[in-house]
């Protein structure tokens, strides 16, 4: 028996018909978003919480690995800005790879997937949003790792 969560028409968001109508199930993950813009986490921490999943935020890549470091056995997935001070995309990847194997890695991006696909390869990473994205594409990100069987429900659920 599935059971369905709807979105609360108490609280409004942009786009209504976008929204998913997600398993009870899926709210269970967090999702680690790591973006030096604070208004872009921001948003993408808001999305995420209205697609029903619980969220953490990291203004840099060494955050984001100090972050997957001490809650790892929580997070279902990483959505990480491609081009941040300090640290290339490419190197947190890595890192992210190192710390965790197998947790789903959605890039985002101003450049095209073509330009990450030639840096890092699609292989080593799991999706991709071009900036500005929507709620819709953000949602139809995680649903495509969820389908390939990549974001699983913490095991402490």
């Amino acid at each position: 028996m599935n059971t369905y969560t709807f979105p609360n028409p108490k609280k409004p968001f942009e786009d209504t018909a976008t929204m998913s109508i997600l398993p009870a199930g899926a709210q269970n993950g967090t999702i680690l978003v790591i973006d030096d813009e604070s208004q872009v986490r921001q948003i993408a921490v808001r999305m995420i919480e209205r697609l029903g999943y619980h969220a953490l935020d990291a203004e840099n890549s060494s955050e984001g690995i100090d972050i997957l470091s001490r809650e790892a056995s929580t997070i279902c997935c990483v959505l990480l800005d491609w081009s941040m001070a300090g640290q290339s995309g490419v190197t947190t990847v890595q890192e992210l790879r190192a710390l965790h194997p197998t947790l789903p890695v959605i890039v985002m991006s101003g450049y095209n997937a073509l330009d990450i696909d030639r840096q890092i390869g699609r292989p080593s990473i799991d999706g991709f949003l071009q900036k500005p994205f929507r709620m819709d594409d953000l949602r139809v990100a995680l649903e495509h790792v969820r389908q390939r069987k990549l974001i699983q429900t913490p095991a402490y659920l």
